[in-house]
């Protein structure tokens, strides 16, 4: 027989019965749990609300305690007091108004500063600390270590003051924190990288560029995007607004090889000279043993030393003339000699033997 709607509802009831049953029987276990309260030990803590005042209050162990009526606790189990270790820092959210000195208002509740956080080192607090109602651990971490010839990055995230009003940091303002130190972050920085020191070896230099208008390792001034090559052997530290683009090598030059360059821009090279955008030129081992090439600098190809011997003769084209190519012009030169052929000068031919009648 098919059942109507009455009879199906009416057949819940004592599902429904059980179920209500149930459910007043965990809520009032668990108030029967509460009541009792809780064993704390030394350095454990729990916060306790007042349900009729609204005004949460904070019990430190060693204790029994015992929930009255119409109190209600905030947590599951006793908190442990929080121990910062030696180098270690903790990170507190909504921290109370004074430091190791919690005040209440005129209702009777602890005043914290909200939306704010505050950092608290193992010397500030070298004995174990509870939180406060309303205090948030965010977390506990290390302080960092800056080894010597080390640099930290820091950025400032928010305009502040040090405590002598000396220095002052705009937002997004960057500077190092130079090794070797222990360094203790504060709220209104971000910790960056840790930059180690580049070794520049002897015959080798490094290429930087600016990120920012600065001034250099040597007081020169820098634009930004601006590149240039620091030569001194030892190691380098960069600053906080140089970033390292890589090592220049040098090319070693013997009296048959000579290296065949050009200027990409007009500046002055590393022996004084004056060069122009697109210039050609020649280094040979009589201007140095060893050459680094400049920023502006491109190694166009090197030229190998044409040698010619008793009874032979070459012509040359285009010969340099006061740096000037002579252009379809062609000069003789006999034996015995030797020589390189300069930018934009070739051989007409090859090398030619002297015929005796």
């Amino acid at each position: 027989k098919q059942k109507t709607a009455y009879e199906i509802l009416s057949g819940l009831v004592g599902s429904e019965m059980c179920i209500r049953d149930r459910y007043q029987r965990r809520v009032h276990g668990d108030l029967r749990k509460q009541r009792f309260g809780m064993k704390l030990s030394p350095y454990q803590f729990i916060h306790v609300k007042d349900t009729n005042s609204n005004i949460t209050k904070i019990v430190v162990g060693p204790v029994n305690y015992v929930r009255q009526e119409g109190e209600e606790i905030m947590h599951d189990k006793p908190q442990n007091f929080i121990i910062l270790r030696q180098n270690t820092y903790c990170v507190i959210a909504d921290p109370i108004a004074e430091k190791k000195n919690p005040k209440v208002d005129k209702n009777g509740s602890i005043i914290v500063r909200h939306g704010e956080q505050e950092i608290r080192t193992e010397e500030e607090y070298p004995e174990p600390f509870p939180l406060y109602p309303g205090e948030i651990l965010k977390k506990i971490d290390k302080l960092t270590i800056v080894p010597r010839d080390c640099a930290l990055q820091i950025k400032a995230n928010k305009y502040f003051e040090l405590e002598d009003k000396k220095v002052k940091r705009e937002a997004g303002e960057e500077w190092l924190i130079y090794g070797p130190t222990i360094y203790t972050p504060r709220i209104e920085e971000d910790i960056g990288k840790l930059i180690e020191p580049i070794i520049i070896e002897k015959n080798c230099a490094i290429k930087l560029r600016a990120r920012l208008d600065c001034d250099d390792s040597k007081g020169k001034h820098r634009s930004a995007g601006e590149e240039w090559l620091v030569r001194d052997v030892g190691h380098y530290l960069l600053r906080i607004h140089e970033e390292f683009v890589g090592k220049v090598e040098g090319i070693i030059l013997t009296d048959k090889i000579a290296l065949y360059l050009s200027a990409t821009r007009t500046f002055k090279d590393e022996y004084g000279v004056q060069r122009k955008a697109g210039e050609e030129w020649l280094i040979t081992r009589k201007t140095t043993p060893i050459h680094i090439c400049e920023v502006y600098e491109t190694v166009v190809k090197q030229v190998e030393m044409t040698v010619l011997q008793k009874n032979e003769y070459c012509y040359k084209l285009n010969p340099l003339e006061n740096g000037v190519n002579q252009m379809g012009k062609r000069v003789l030169i006999t034996g015995p000699c030797s020589f390189f052929l300069g930018p934009g000068e070739d051989l007409d031919g090859s090398i030619l033997s002297l015929i005796h009648i």
